[in-house]
C-alpha cells in the first residue's frame, strides 16, 4: 500500500508498506512511518521538511498495476533502498505485481482505522488501472 501524507512545505512524503497479512490486514505503527520519512529526507535532503510540516491529512491506496510499475522503474534507477529495503522486498513487490495481472477490480478494496480517530484526516484509494 502507499501512503501519503502530505506536508506544508517541500514535497508530501509518499512512503510503502506491505504486503498484508494471509487475512489482507497491514498494519503500520507509528515508529515505521517515522522510520521511512527519515530515511527518505536523508536520501533527499533538498526535496523533503521535516515531518513537523506534515498537515495530518494523509491518503492510503492500494498499489495498482501501473504503480507497481513505477516502483519497478524507480528501483532501477535508484536502487533498492529508496523504495524498497531488501531484495525480498523487491521478490514481494515483483510477485504481487504479478498478482494483479490476473485480478478482477472487484477484489480490491481498504478499510482505514487511525488510532486516536482524531488523529489525521485520510483519504483511501482503490483502483485496479
Amino acid at each position: 500500500m502507499r501512503l501519503a501524507l502530505h506536508t506544508t512545505e517541500k514535497n508530501d512524503y509518499n512512503l510503502l508498506f506491505g504486503p498484508a497479512d494471509g487475512g489482507g490486514r497491514l498494519v503500520v505503527l507509528e515508529g515505521e512511518l517515522m522510520d521511512q520519512t527519515e530515511r527518505i529526507r536523508n536520501f533527499f535532503l533538498m526535496d523533503y521538511a521535516g515531518i513537523e510540516s506534515w498537515d495530518r491529512t494523509m491518503t492510503i491506496a492500494v498499489l495498482n498495476r501501473e504503480d507497481v510499475g513505477r516502483l519497478l522503474g524507480a528501483i532501477d534507477l535508484w536502487g533498492i533502498g529508496v523504495a524498497v529495503k531488501s531484495e525480498t522486498d523487491l521478490e514481494r513487490l515483483k510477485a504481487y505485481g504479478d498478482t494483479l495481472t490476473g485480478m478482477a477490480e472487484a477484489r480490491l478494496r481498504v478499510h482505514v482505522e487511525v488510532e486516536p480517530p482524531e488523529g489525521a484526516d485520510v483519504t483511501a484509494e482503490v483502483s485496479l488501472a
